[in-house]
């Protein structure tokens, strides 16, 4: 009853910006989000988050209940019954947000349990295809390890939105009780924040994964020192690279 119409919205937004002469991509760059983000909205695929509202109905010169109405409206005292609406609107866009947010956690701590389970399954053919214990603690059991860690922390805990404060200052790192992440020379936002959550969710479930299928085909052909090292040395360029290239990638791109 206090769902707002999407493409309604999307329609009414879309007017505004062309009657100040913005283009889609110029009201992105003044809110801070992507031309994609803007687009959506526009055709009715999604709303904006509640915390942009404010500045959206700033730029576009109406008031944010203008917005929620999808009309411009007159000077007229709003009624008890219409206040009351418009916060259930809000509320409703707030609960929307929450609820898209558990259904994407239960998503992914689905595919994360799955990947345990594969990893736990290539382990346990390592070990009765009499693979030596010494190439396990060396390479194997550590990567593992760390992919099971990070997938817990970035599948089922991570935060998927930003606080605003991120939209509004500089900011290259990010802190959720123990875990720190600090992206040199590129700023966090909730422009790129989604996809730089998306690529370390994707690495940890593909180092689960995919890790131990490449030990069980290269360590036959390990043998001494120099090529325990050089499988060393590949791992950290799977590991390391395979998740802070990408990020890099994506933060620049969405920034």
């Amino acid at each position: 009853m206090f769902e707002i119409d999407k493409k309604e919205f999307g329609t009414f937004v879309a007017e505004l910006r062309k009657e100040k002469g913005l283009k889609q991509k110029e009201l992105a760059a003044k809110l801070l989000i992507s031309d994609k983000a803007v687009s959506k909205w526009e055709t009715g695929l999604s709303m904006p988050d509640i915390t942009l509202l404010v500045p959206l109905a700033d730029i576009l010169d109406v008031s944010v209940t203008e917005l929620l109405e999808c009309r411009r409206m007159t000077t007229e005292t709003m009624t008890t019954v219409q206040t009351e609406a418009l916060v259930k609107k809000t509320i409703s866009m707030s609960e929307a947000e929450l609820a898209a947010a558990a259904k994407s956690k239960r998503r992914w701590g689905a595919a994360y349990a799955c990947c345990i389970t594969v990893s736990c399954i290539e382990i346990l053919l390592y070990f009765l295809w009499g693979y030596s214990m010494e190439l396990f603690f060396t390479h194997l059991l550590t990567v593992e390890i760390l992919g099971a860690v990070f997938g817990i922390i970035f599948c089922l805990f991570i935060k998927e939105k930003l606080p605003s404060y991120y939209d509004n200052n500089q900011i290259s790192y990010y802190t959720q009780g123990p875990f720190r992440m600090h992206l040199t020379g590129v700023s966090l936002n909730n422009s790129n924040w989604p996809y730089i959550v998306r690529i370390a969710r994707l690495w940890t479930l593909s180092l689960l994964v995919l890790y131990p299928l490449l030990c069980l085909i290269a360590f036959p052909f390990i043998s001494g020192l120099a090529g325990n090292m050089i499988f060393l040395y590949i791992t950290l360029g799977i590991t390391l690279g395979g998740l802070f290239i990408p990020v890099y990638i994506v933060a620049a791109k969405y920034k």
